[in-house]
């Protein structure tokens, strides 16, 4: 993602495009992840800490790109059915190195079950995540980081012979609307979010 191109005038016409397309009702802004997009403007709100995101400052400004980066490519898509098929990192089309790049993104989801899962839980009530029933782990979850994009989070607790495991997992419709960098960067968004959920 080079920076400069990911400006509000540079993807305005693209963004504004989504009221009423992918999974987003008519009106005047977008919402995922208690995040708000004003289409008047480009302003991006955080609903869970009550403010404006200010573009001016460096983690703000990078996360302002980013949401654009993500919600551009978004936009140029036609909706999909959900196939209802888990698909984990390793197996997206062009995700050559496996797991490496989600591996950050992992470490901070154990860090939170680490502070403790009920703390979780409520942090994946407040982004209108659900837990979900897998094969393994000791607690899965889901959230719509986009609307028509669930991510599903498998945790396990480490004992005395296996350490604690995280894993994460897309519907394989995911790769019709975003490439994997981009899912990359929604994926640490998606954790972020839940981050600042479990401190509200």
């Amino acid at each position: 993602m080079q920076h400069g191109n990911w400006s509000w005038l540079n993807v305005q016409d693209r963004i504004t495009t989504l009221p009423g397309r992918l999974g987003f009702p008519e009106g005047k802004q977008l919402d995922f992840l208690k995040i708000s997009v004003d289409l008047n403007n480009g302003k991006i709100h955080d609903q869970l800490k009550g403010m404006e995101l200010d573009e001016t400052d460096h983690n703000q400004g990078f996360l302002i790109r980013t949401l654009y980066y993500i919600l551009e490519s978004y936009a140029k898509c036609l909706s999909v059915p959900l196939t209802g098929k888990p698909i984990a990192y390793r197996g997206l089309r062009g995700a050559r190195f496996g797991d490496f790049y989600i591996i950050g993104a992992c470490e901070k989801l154990l860090t939170l079950f680490a502070r403790g899962d009920a703390k979780l839980r409520e942090a994946v009530r407040l982004l209108e995540g659900k837990e979900v029933s897998f094969a393994y782990g000791d607690y899965a979850f889901k959230v719509d980081a986009l609307p028509l994009i669930p991510i599903t989070f498998v945790l396990t607790a480490g004992d005395d012979e296996f350490p604690a495991d995280a894993r994460i997992f897309y519907d394989e419709s995911i790769v019709n609307y975003l490439d994997f960098e981009r899912i990359n960067f929604l994926t640490n968004v998606t954790i972020d979010r839940l981050a600042c959920a479990f401190e509200a």
